[in-house]
């Protein structure tokens, strides 16, 4: 491992977040990750009233890939009516029956990074592009936080560039680029950043970042990935203190 120094590194750190948008720049041409992939999941009413596009470099073949997201504009919709009326989006009588919101994990009614494109989805008549941009930022975050940790761990820029493009052009995450999943993915790179940070430094305030990180990741609303995410983070942190424990700090 080895300490960033910040002011040679910050050019090339803004260069991994901006990755993403070399690969997805169709973004910016009317093509979109929901539209291209949701084939009439809910209903026929827009933004919902999907046809399938066949050929989309975005998309998996599979029947219906986009069922994953269109399931959840309504629910963070109805949050963003409740935040932008000053209410608390506990509950909301608009869906079904009745549906909670915040009381309900999954509605990613407290996930912050969501919020900003969510508001701009509702304010500009449901336009799907700032969805689209939303996906495309996951991406960023991704990308970016590779680079960080590989860079932590002593590899060349190019290698973490390398790793960084790799990580968001897996299989995982081209094939199905917007479920809910990659809401706690996103944060995993740069929560093992902020491990290894704490490990280089021993200062305490990258307690707080990796606690930031870790908490941002869990407020993605997929508890199950969240599990996964921990159990592995665990198992690095052991490792790691293992390593420093028998070599006496050999960063």
């Amino acid at each position: 491992m080895k300490v960033i120094i910040w002011k040679q590194e910050w050019p090339f750190i803004l260069m991994a977040f901006l990755l993403p948008l070399i690969f997805f720049w169709n973004v910016f041409t009317n093509h979109s990750f929901g539209l291209d992939c949701a084939p009439s999941v809910m209903g026929n009413h827009e933004p919902y009233a999907q046809q399938w596009v066949g050929g989309n470099p975005f998309c998996s073949t599979s029947p219906d890939p986009g069922a994953y997201v269109w399931q959840h504009p309504p629910h963070w919709l109805e949050a963003m009516r409740d935040y932008s009326s000053g209410k608390f989006p506990l509950w909301t009588q608009n869906i079904g029956a009745g549906i909670p919101l915040a009381a309900n994990f999954i509605s990613t009614a407290l996930f912050p990074p969501m919020l900003p494109f969510i508001w701009l989805f509702k304010v500009t008549g449901n336009n799907v592009f700032y969805l689209d941009l939303f996906f495309l930022f996951r991406y960023m975050m991704l990308a970016g936080g590779m680079y960080l940790f590989l860079r932590t761990l002593g590899l060349s820029r190019v290698v973490s560039f390398i790793g960084g493009i790799a990580i968001f052009s897996t299989g995982y995450y081209i094939t199905m680029p917007n479920i809910g999943h990659h809401n706690v993915d996103m944060m995993f790179p740069l929560f093992l950043f902020c491990i290894n940070m704490l490990f280089i430094s021993r200062r305490i305030r990258w307690v707080g970042w990796s606690a930031l990180a870790l908490g941002i990741s869990m407020l993605g609303a997929m508890p199950e990935v969240s599990a996964f995410l921990l159990f592995f983070t665990g198992f690095y942190v052991l490792l790691l203190s293992f390593v420093i424990a028998k070599r006496d700090y050999p960063f």
